[in-house]
């Protein structure tokens, strides 16, 4: 299943990542998402021909926070984990935002009271 699809501008290029265990696997292919992704996702362009896409996978009750780049030509970067948050339903999901040379990223630390955390990513990223 398509994990995002967004279009920048007139030439329509969309970026569709494959989510979850029906991803090809075999040699010389690897699992596109490792763990149980927990399906909550965000993509935002990261420039022209590339797009960042964020994801939860769960680790038991603890979700990773991943994000790894996808080009045009499905050719991917590596993935980088870039926070911890508990795996529930109440954390919500990740958010990614371009804001000049930099990503910006909000999620969810559920408890009593909850928390908003925020991050950024430097650009280019790979």
């Amino acid at each position: 299943s398509s994990a995002g699809r967004r279009s920048r501008g007139g030439a329509d290029p969309t970026a569709r990542p494959a989510v979850g265990s029906s991803a090809p696997a075999g040699p010389g292919r690897e699992k596109w998402i490792p763990g149980i992704p927990l399906g909550r996702v965000d993509v935002e362009w990261v420039d022209d021909e590339r797009v960042a896409v964020i994801w939860l996978v769960a680790r038991g009750s603890v979700a990773e926070i991943l994000m790894q780049t996808v080009a045009i030509d499905e050719t991917r970067g590596p993935r980088y984990v870039l926070a911890t948050t508990d795996a529930g339903r109440a954390s919500g999901f990740p958010r990614l935002v371009r804001s000049g040379d930099r990503l910006i990223m909000a999620w969810t630390e559920p408890g009593s009271p909850s928390a908003l955390h925020t991050g950024i990513v430097s650009l280019p990223v790979k």
